[in-house]
């Protein structure tokens, strides 16, 4: 399944390394994953901070979003009895922390026998925290534009708020296999944006227009939320991409108020990958 960044011939564990035929070896840590990102001698730091992370963490422990998984989850096991499918094969893409993946294996493990989950990020300092929280989801350090998967390998890619690289999507999913994104809709977190900004803006929409794969889905749902403490609302907006574009006089206005009702609202989309790629 995992092949090497370097050769990308198919890796093999042995022991606590990963190690190819040509000799490239790969560490396997502690908490259980895999460092395959090729280095970056420009950067040392990938992807979200470690700020991100934890408020990513304790907000979505909340569960404010689980509207996210079942949706997920319903479109899975619809694919999955469509297409008879018991034991799927799942990448999560950008997965950070782990939350959505750890929930996606929960739930479906409940209708589906033997659901594989890899899931991977370019932060190691996410998926550090991921490995050693979930240890029923095959957790990798990689990056969306080089994926460390050998082709065919996935019936199901998720990809959700992450970057997208069809070619790689493309190249990894077997014929027939899905990929599934989620993007926030026109209106998610409005009422948030209009504490903080004198002119707030509407989101825009995805504009990922696949060349190789067929869209055959695209659903919206919305949800009202209410935070009932200044901590809840701090999290959410520390760990949007609103945070680190914001001036700090404009980031002090959240602290004035203890509570905040702002609509929810994710886009889901659908792409099939044809038997003659």
């Amino acid at each position: 399944m995992y092949i090497c960044p370097k050769c990308s011939e198919n890796l093999i564990k042995i022991n606590n390394t990963m190690k190819c035929r040509n000799n490239h070896s790969y560490d396997v840590s502690a908490d259980g994953y895999v460092n395959l990102l090729m280095n970056n001698k420009k950067s040392g730091v990938h992807g979200d901070n470690k700020k991100m992370i934890s408020a990513r963490r304790k907000f979505l422990a909340l569960d404010h979003y689980s509207i996210i998984v079942d949706k997920l989850c319903e479109l899975i096991e619809v694919f999955c009895k469509q297409n008879f499918i018991n034991s799927p094969v799942i990448l999560d893409t950008g997965c950070g922390e782990g939350y959505y993946s750890n929930n996606i294996f929960s739930k479906l493990s409940l209708h589906l026998n033997n659901v594989v989950i890899f899931a991977t990020d370019v932060s190691k300092d996410a998926v550090k925290f991921a490995a050693k929280s979930y240890k029923n989801i095959n957790f990798s350090v990689s990056s969306i534009n080089k994926l460390p998967f050998s082709a065919d390998s996935f019936n199901i890619v998720l990809s959700l708020f992450a970057p997208l690289s069809e070619s790689e999507f493309n190249r990894i999913l077997k014929c027939g296999g899905i990929l599934i994104t989620v993007s926030p809709s026109e209106n998610h977190l409005f009422a948030l944006k209009s504490v903080i900004y004198d002119t707030p803006y509407k989101n825009n929409s995805s504009n990922f227009k696949p060349k190789i794969m067929e869209k055959c889905y695209e659903e919206t749902i919305t949800s009202d939320m209410h935070l009932n403490n200044n901590q809840e609302i701090s999290d959410l907006f520390a760990m949007t991409p609103y945070y680190y574009n914001t001036s700090d006089s404009d980031k002090e206005k959240l602290k004035t108020i203890s509570e905040l009702d702002t609509e929810i609202g994710f886009v889901f989309n659908v792409f099939y990958k044809p038997n003659n790629t």
